[in-house]
């Protein structure tokens, strides 16, 4: 007996510490006995890889959803882990079970895939034998998702509501009135190259100061549940403010306190580095100006996408705004278009620009909530 529990765990001291044994996870963050026991499994095997997928997030559940189909169990209890030995998947086990039956687990080599469940007494029971080749593959498939294939997944069903939404920040008069501003102040420059450089500088400052404040509110977002969704009151609030402006004038967007300080900044353009300046405080100042479609495409991203593909449509969100931004410094610059002409006609265009902002605010407002 003795020398069985010797070879016992020589073998289990083998592999652990080899590296070859690699555990992926299926796990729950906002379940703390899920933590707890996930944590426990992860100290024990402390020199291996191991993965954890939170099922709270879109992309993860799905694959979770996956597996329980591929094995014909929905009775999985959480955690669920998949465990690989020198990169083939051999064990597959769900719930708790002690230091011991993962040793004994380890240990029990053979072919086709086990699938072991944890009881009461935290031993583990063999639930299933998976011996089809195809069926393995998915299972590892599900396990090692494939990063590429869930990049193209949720750029295929999150690319028009995101673009949508910036759309809409790209249409409000907010920054785009600053840059007209700006360009109106160099439009008779004797160097007519200042024109389109201070009207790049300012496109790239809005760009870069709104893609750094949303990938941070992304990674709130994604971390605080109640709160992404709570945040869809702001576009909802600020969509009936814009129907509502539609009907009676004029409304002030950004506070006044804000716009004396932007007006400081405007004044003192003279180059691409002071056109830098200004857009960087204009993109931090006229948040309050479009945030409301910038918290609905947050809000769809860090539900239904992975950190990849959030980061690849947060920078086509501020690509779409930042566009209107160059090819008017195009414009300017190239066809000499009078400046004070674009702003009569955004002037003029304000109040439907307001209605078309707000009905599209409360449409992706809801949408956002029910997918």
């Amino acid at each position: 007996m003795n020398t069985l529990l010797k070879i016992k765990f020589f073998l289990v001291f083998t592999l652990i510490f080899s590296g070859s044994i690699e555990f992926y996870v299926f796990t729950n963050d906002d379940c703390l006995p899920c933590v707890e026991k996930s944590d426990f499994v992860k100290n024990l095997f402390l020199d291996n890889k191991f993965v954890e997928y939170d099922i709270s997030k879109r992309e993860n559940l799905d694959n979770f959803v996956s597996l329980l189909n591929i094995i014909d169990d929905v009775l999985l209890p959480v955690p669920v882990y998949g465990v690989f030995i020198d990169d083939d998947l051999k064990f597959i086990v769900a719930g708790e079970i002690s230091k011991e039956a993962w040793e004994n687990i380890i240990i029990l080599e053979g072919d086709g895939v086990k699938v072991y469940v944890g009881d009461a007494n935290k031993d583990a029971i063999l639930k299933k034998l998976i011996s089809d080749v195809n069926e393995i593959g998915l299972l590892k498939d599900v396990f090692k998702a494939n990063l590429i294939a869930l990049v193209f997944r949720d750029l295929k069903s999150l690319v028009f509501p995101v673009s949508v939404a910036a759309f809409m920040d790209a249409i409000n008069p907010c920054a785009l009135s600053i840059l007209l501003v700006i360009l109106s102040l160099l439009y008779h420059s004797p160097d007519k190259r200042f024109i389109l450089k201070t009207g790049i500088a300012y496109s790239g400052a809005v760009f870069l100061t709104y893609l750094i404040m949303g990938l941070g509110f992304l990674h709130i977002f994604s971390n605080i549940t109640i709160l992404k969704n709570l945040i869809l009151i702001v576009p909802i609030f600020f969509g009936m403010l814009s129907i509502y402006g539609f009907f009676v004038g004029e409304r002030k967007n950004v506070p006044e306190s804000f716009s004396r300080i932007m007006n400081k900044y405007i004044e003192k353009v003279s180059n691409p580095l002071s056109g830098f300046v200004a857009g960087f405080v204009t993109g931090i100042l006229v948040l309050p100006c479009s945030s409301a479609p910038y918290f609905i495409a947050l809000n769809l991203l860090s539900g239904r996408a992975t950190q990849f593909s959030g980061f690849i449509l947060l920078v086509l969100y501020n690509l779409i705004i930042v566009l209107p931004f160059i090819l008017i410094t195009i414009g300017v610059h190239t066809l000499r278009i009078q400046t004070i002409d674009l702003r009569m006609w955004v002037s003029g265009k304000r109040r439907w620009i307001n209605l078309l902002v707000g009905i599209g605010l409360i449409l992706l407002s809801l949408y956002s909530l029910i997918s």
